[in-house]
């Protein structure tokens, strides 16, 4: 049996979903591709709905559908810029 596995980016600048095959790539496209509306958010409806027709399968046979999820990324240059808009603005010298 082919493993089948819908990749979906979201929270980024240019939304996107790649479909794996047993782990051959595809198809990957991004949101911005259908819409043409450069580097959208938009939740990649187009790529989801398009790339299993590249695979010749029906989306109910996807096995997995994964998100990456790093809640750690960024960190540190967020605090960073918390502290900077404490620091010069709302802390009053």
């Amino acid at each position: 049996m082919l493993k089948k596995i819908l990749g979906i980016i979201h929270f980024t600048h240019n939304s996107s979903a790649t479909l794996l095959i047993n782990g051959k790539i595809i198809g990957c496209c991004e949101e911005e591709r259908f819409t043409r509306k450069k580097h959208t958010n938009n939740f990649p409806l187009n790529p989801i709905k398009y790339l299993p027709k590249q695979g010749n399968i029906d989306s109910s046979q996807i096995d997995k559908i994964v998100i990456p999820y790093v809640p750690m990324k960024n960190y540190f240059s967020k605090l960073f810029f918390v502290y900077l808009i404490i620091e010069n603005f709302l802390v009053k010298k």
